[in-house]
């Protein structure tokens, strides 16, 4: 359970989120780029763990908080990657204020209230999520957050003349996309 082939990729993961991050808030501790990058990882990485021990807890009670917490944890990767994003090509952020208002109470509400996961369980070692009457508002919030993160992203590439922005912004958009990928398979479907 612990020692099987998913795991070890699940450990691997861990260590490069975690490496990764701290990597880069080292490298420019003061940037609000890094510490934007280490928040996104950090979510990233509280996602990937909740995943992880889900599943593999027994007590009812903790795999209800444990289920909510993903879910929590993805909110508010879906805007820190939006707003690195709009770090990453220097644009001001409209209504960023309003946004991660709308964020911290949204996250708020999924991970204390069953308005959003009502309940959780696991059966066959697989997470059965029943949702609430909110879940709706928060994959448009998700959802939302990443489509405006991939536009701007492949919008700016494709308008930018810096080949290295380009890459850039090449990079983060196919990176996005497979996160996204995965978050929608897993944390939805």
């Amino acid at each position: 359970m612990f020692l099987s082939p998913l795991a070890l990729l699940y450990y691997v993961s861990f260590s490069l989120l975690a490496g990764l991050a701290m990597f880069v808030l080292a490298h420019r501790p003061r940037s609000r780029l890094s510490r934007l990058f280490f928040l996104l990882a950090l979510s990233l990485l509280l996602w990937k763990l909740t995943l992880f021990v889900e599943v593999r807890v027994i007590s009812p009670v903790a795999q209800l908080w444990l289920g909510r917490a993903n879910f929590a944890v993805v909110a508010m990767a879906a805007y820190l990657a939006l707003r690195f994003v709009q770090e990453v090509i220097q644009k001001e952020a409209r209504a960023s204020v309003l946004l991660l208002v709308e964020t911290i109470l949204l996250t708020g509400l999924t991970l204390l209230t069953p308005l959003v996961s009502v309940s959780e369980r696991v059966e066959a070692g697989q997470a059965i999520t029943s949702y609430g009457p909110l879940f709706g508002f928060y994959l448009t919030h998700v959802l939302g957050c990443l489509v405006a993160a991939l536009v701007l992203a492949f919008w700016e590439r494709c308008r930018g003349r810096d080949r290295v922005k380009r890459a850039q912004l090449t990079f983060l958009g196919i990176g996005m996309l497979a996160t996204g990928g995965v978050s929608t398979v897993t944390n939805v479907l």
